[in-house]
């Protein structure tokens, strides 16, 4: 059975870093779903069932966090240093807030199919920047709190610019 109180690493045997094989990682939530999942358990105990279901909750919160770059990245980041308010510290600059507006202005100018693919791509370009930024800020042993909740708060602005983006596709 899994251990409830086992961190979202530990709970897959993964090593506490940004970086993960996702291909693994699926390998790994499958492999555990199938020993805890409820329905293999339904000839047992009332009890063992709600555990089951408790262990199969778990690994499916944890699997979601940890493919998710920015869930993980702010996972890991309080998993190394503790509780963080995300509404204070990791200040944006004033140069990525006027990029933010200009992506916006960009998005809503789109006036074709193309256009908002070659934004998204674009966007789809500057989220990887960010998150290979978050991989260089957790392989240093005293990770810069403000600098990495500034760069997590950069990639979840560019996340929203992306469902901007697919909202945009959608009705166009």
């Amino acid at each position: 059975m899994v251990q409830s109180s086992a961190n979202y690493f530990e709970l897959f045997k993964l090593p506490a870093d940004f970086s993960l094989d996702l291909v693994d990682l699926k390998k790994r939530y499958l492999r555990l779903q199938s020993v805890v999942h409820p329905d293999k358990l339904a000839h047992r105990s009332e009890l063992e069932r709600r555990r089951a279901l408790q262990q199969a909750t778990l690994i499916n919160d944890a699997y979601q966090t940890l493919k998710s770059p920015l869930l993980r990245a702010k996972y890991l980041l309080e998993f190394k240093l503790g509780e963080v308010n995300w509404e204070q510290g990791g200040e944006l600059s004033m140069a990525f807030l006027t990029e933010q507006i200009q992506w916006r202005e960009a998005i809503a100018a789109a006036d074709s199919m193309a256009a908002l693919e070659d934004l998204k791509e674009r966007v789809k370009q500057q989220c990887q920047q960010l998150e290979t930024e978050l991989a260089q800020h957790f392989k240093v042993a005293n990770i810069v709190r403000e600098s990495a909740i500034a760069t997590i708060n950069q990639l979840q602005f560019m996340y929203k610019l992306l469902e901007e983006i697919q909202l945009r596709s959608d009705t166009a």
